[in-house]
């Protein structure tokens, strides 16, 4: 602990500046006010699409989720779809890449009268949000 305290200070003594990183603070970095100015991501719109085939049982049916565009949203064309599936169970977390050559389009087995997804559209990274959107789909026997 000494050798820690020790090290501080001799780092506020050669950089006297230094200082200021013992209080974090928004202003002091663009970076952080720029993220605190972002709005949160708008809806998926039309880009995103979930399926179903109607005459399957309620108790497990298939659903597919579809991604229209979507490297054209995130840098280099390629991202990531998170995707939570909401039903009788319990949820079900899904991370899937997309790219120009490899469109988002996914099944999934559900259990229940309906299902809800929550999508997230990220850059690969996971770092940055897109949009987000969450899509209920009734089932249809």
């Amino acid at each position: 602990m000494r050798n820690l305290l020790g090290l501080l200070a001799a780092l506020v003594l050669v950089f006297p500046g230094s200082a200021a990183l013992a209080e974090p603070s928004v202003a002091a970095s663009p970076v952080a006010a720029h993220a605190a100015e972002m709005p949160p991501p708008g809806d998926c719109g039309a880009r995103i699409g979930l399926y179903s085939w109607t005459g399957q049982p309620q108790h497990a049916w298939t659903v597919r989720v579809t991604g229209v565009d979507l490297s054209s949203l995130v840098p280099g064309g390629a991202g990531r779809a998170w995707m939570v599936f909401h039903d009788s169970d319990a949820a079900e977390l899904r991370d899937v890449f997309f790219d120009r050559d490899h469109p988002l389009n996914i099944t999934a087995g559900v259990n229940g009268p309906s299902v809800t997804v929550a999508i997230s559209i990220t850059d690969n990274d996971g770092r940055t949000t897109y949009c987000a959107e969450n899509i209920t789909k009734r089932h249809a026997p």
